[in-house]
């Protein structure tokens, strides 16, 4: 199908041509076991003749015969099966297709795609965002760890065929030139988020979580200064002032002294300075700090009964010895580097005064409001630390905005703004696991009461446990997705999340008896008896074994949808399209190509 054939629908979601699954379907599925259905499921024997011709003829001056006959045309006889691979009598039990549609009122309940790599998960997000960006009613914003060119290439595509172009946002970690700029902690409700979306992402296992609580701490230390201070925190200046808190010290006691001091404080802390400058020139070796300015203040708010929190806690950090501090914060100070070196520094801690930068800042409100259509391309395969750093915070960012949604609505502080007004957010997270950490959780959890309808893709149920390090997080996390769709997976253990949760059905099992026996009555002329039967009972079985989803067909899947309702599904494969992309995205799209393919074109 072309962008335009898929069909969108605006209290429905189309998912594919399919059927619903029952009782009848298992039975059949079941009867094409049998050794006497062999010769309705295997191909002709003229195509295991032609291929092996083609086989012979390759690489000889005959092998313009190959080409007639592996063309995929109507009028030619020999033409090959499509390379979906699977089993296709599991669709074929069916004849009467439909559409399969989800009704929208479901999408808030969330999804969850599972299916192992190159089977079709990265082209069935493509036909959802484009529903998606096609009915307008909120952002799309979609999370792309591996960077596939053509999702992008379809997103901005649908974007210009329905007039958003100016709604469409690229935020690339491996094109920083051409890519919009994002502040993951510039923006919160709460002053303590900042520490938490940068600490969340240290491990918390064993000695680290007293390491963890720590950089909590010093991270709040400085976020509150800074914010006291009018400045906007981004992870360049909290790796400054982490690395050295005496700048942020000095800084802070110009502008706090003046306004909480005794008078005549100016010329008390003069007389401290000489004193101290006096004692370091006796004694270099133990100057406590680089400016003798510093310790005259620290020795002057000593003096004083100080009760400001943001002094108190400065005053601590200043305390601390330098090489027993570097010990301390030894795990965060490589986070902060992760996200602050090169180009990168600049996208994730955006200059809001640089007048020549034109690349576009945004944050997730201003995106919800608009309506915006946002790429969040990874790069996941250059720099899996990076990218799964820049991810986790997003998200993070993501919750606290969905937790300012749900109690005040996204039209809160607007000129004539509604109340409680609620957005339709539709997210759609590929390879999510690799983004994924603790604040995931409350996501899926409770922002369906913020409007927030997830998406998520991933290869297995152990991809979500192996992030989370914890069986009891995974399930829960799985539990929170009213939808499933499982397309061909490798693991039985993903294809029972699908399996266990469907009812028993009663099959018809035909048994043919036969048998005869000698007579022992001389009387008769009746020498032996013999006798045929046929049987038909009922056995119990679950409507779907796992061994049917791990020998799916690429672009099919099974669904269950809308309250447990099992549903067999084939795909639309979209068509390539050219949309009149700008130079620079183009320049984009083709090194992504070069790069990294998920789909390798298996359709064509």
């Amino acid at each position: 199908m072309s962008s335009r054939q898929i069909p969108c629908y605006k209290k429905y979601l189309y998912l594919g041509h399919g059927f619903l699954w029952g009782q009848k379907h298992t039975q059949r599925l079941k009867d094409t076991h049998s050794p006497s259905a062999k010769k309705y499921l295997s191909p002709p024997a003229t195509q295991g003749v032609v291929r092996r011709i083609e086989l012979a003829l390759d690489g000889t001056p005959l092998r313009f015969i190959v080409k007639l006959t592996s063309k995929d045309h109507v009028l030619n006889p020999f033409r090959p099966e499509p390379a979906v691979g699977g089993n296709p009598a599991i669709h074929a039990v069916e004849l009467d297709e439909e559409k399969v549609l989800l009704p929208m009122s479901e999408r808030v309940g969330h999804m969850l795609v599972l299916g192992t790599t190159r089977v079709g998960k990265t082209r069935l997000a493509e036909i959802l965002i484009e529903q998606d960006i096609r009915r307008g009613e909120g952002p799309v914003i979609v999370f792309d760890p591996k960077s596939d060119a053509g999702l992008l290439s379809r997103m901005y595509s649908s974007a210009k065929r329905h007039d958003r172009e100016d709604d469409f946002y690229v935020f690339h970690l491996g094109a920083p030139d051409i890519s919009a700029r994002y502040n993951a902690i510039g923006n919160f409700a709460r002053i303590t988020e900042i520490a938490g979306r940068i600490s969340g992402q240290l491990s918390a296992e064993g000695n680290s979580a007293a390491f963890k609580e720590f950089a909590w701490r010093f991270i709040n230390i400085v976020a509150r200064a800074l914010v006291s201070l009018g400045q906007r925190p981004d992870y360049n200046n909290i790796l400054r002032y982490v690395t050295d808190i005496e700048p942020l010290w000095v800084e802070y006691m110009d502008w706090w002294l003046p306004k909480n001091a005794d008078y005549g404080w100016v010329e008390d802390l003069n007389d401290l300075i000489a004193t101290v400058e006096a004692h370091n020139r006796k004694n270099p070796r133990f100057a406590k700090h680089s400016n003798p300015r510093t310790e005259a203040m620290r020795m002057y708010v000593e003096r004083m009964v100080v009760s400001d929190p943001i002094v108190l806690g400065l005053l601590s950090a200043l305390r601390y010895d330098k090489t027993y501090f570097d010990k301390l914060v030894a795990s965060l100070l490589p986070l902060l580097e992760k996200l602050t070196t090169g180009q990168i520094g600049k996208l994730l801690a955006p200059d809001y005064f640089d007048t020549n930068d034109e690349r576009p800042i945004f944050d997730w409100m201003q995106i919800i409001r608009k309506r915006g259509i946002v790429y969040i391309g990874l790069d996941a395969m250059t720099d899996t630390e990076v990218a799964s750093a820049v991810g986790n915070s997003m998200f993070s960012d993501l919750v606290s905005t969905a937790g300012g949604i749900y109690k005040h609505g996204y039209e809160h502080g607007m000129l004539d703004g509604r109340s409680l007004a609620l957005p339709k957010i539709c997210l759609h997270a590929d390879e999510f696991n690799e983004l994924m950490g603790d604040e995931f959780l409350p996501m899926v959890n409770k922002s369906g009461g913020a409007g927030m309808q997830i998406t998520a893709y991933t290869q297995s149920r152990g991809d979500i446990e192996a992030r989370l390090g914890s069986q009891a997080k995974a399930r829960q996390v799985e539990g929170n997705f009213n939808n499933l769709i499982v397309l061909r997976v490798k693991e039985r253990q993903t294809a029972e999340l699908l399996t266990d949760q469907l009812p028993e059905v009663e099959i018809s099992v035909k048994m043919t008896v036969s048998g005869a026996s000698d007579s022992s009555d001389t009387d008769t002329s009746i020498d032996f008896t013999s006798n045929t039967q046929d049987r038909i009972s009922t056995l119990p079985v679950p409507m779907l074994d796992p061994s049917s989803i791990t020998s799916l067909p690429k672009g099919q899947a099974f669904c269950l949808l809308d309250g447990g309702n099992l549903y067999k599904v084939r795909f639309p494969l979209p068509k390539e399209e050219d949309d009149g992309m700008p130079t620079d995205l183009q320049g984009l799209i083709q090194e992504m190509q070069r790069k990294y393919n998920t789909s390798e074109s298996w359709w064509l």
